[in-house]
Order: structure tokens, then sequence, then C-alpha cells
């Protein structure tokens, strides 16, 4: 399930804080059949600001890996993504596999 449209948040059970939207990243993976959710940070469009440190922060990584995300896409990363995203990944928890369900 992927999670088009971007203002994710990072930091919150929610995916979006925005008023009357109460979607949270674990009722979505539920609803995917477990199968797993692909956060969508978005690109700064409608006055949205470029996504950044809650999405590159170790704890919400882990809280939002436990929730059932297993991808996240980033528009505009900032230069040194690539190097983040790699010492990140060696400390974070497996993600579900996507191929597999929660009910294999």
């Amino acid at each position: 399930l992927h999670t088009s449209g971007g203002r994710t948040a990072a930091h919150s059970t929610r995916v979006r804080l925005d008023p009357h939207n109460f979607a949270t990243w674990r009722g979505l993976s539920r609803i995917a059949g477990g199968r797993g959710v692909i956060a969508d940070t978005g690109y700064g469009v409608g006055g949205a600001h470029e996504p950044g440190a809650d999405w590159l922060n170790e704890t919400n990584l882990r809280a939002r890996v436990a929730d059932g995300v297993v991808a996240l896409s980033h528009a505009s990363p900032p230069a040194d993504w690539a190097e983040r995203v790699r010492r990140l990944r060696v400390r974070l928890p497996r993600t579900v596999d996507c191929l597999e369900t929660s009910h294999s």
C-alpha cells in the first residue's frame, strides 16, 4: 500500500496530522493484509515542507517499521541521503517481506 500525497508523519502513529484524518500506519498495514506500507514523503507541493530529519531518525524509523512501513519514497533527498540510509539500515529491524502475508 502506498501513501501517495506526501506530508507523512514519521514521528507519529498517524500517517498524516491533518485534522479529521486519523489513519494510522498500523491500520493501513492491516488493511493491506500485512504486506507493508510505502511511506510517501512528498516533494513540497502546496506549501508542504521537504521531509528531512523525521524520516532519518532511527527511533521514528523503528516505530514505523513496527507499524508495517517497509519502504520510503523521497523525491528530493539531501545530498548525503544514501550514506545516511546505509548507516541506518544495519541498525533497523528487518521489514516484513512484501511477498508474504501475515497469514502465511
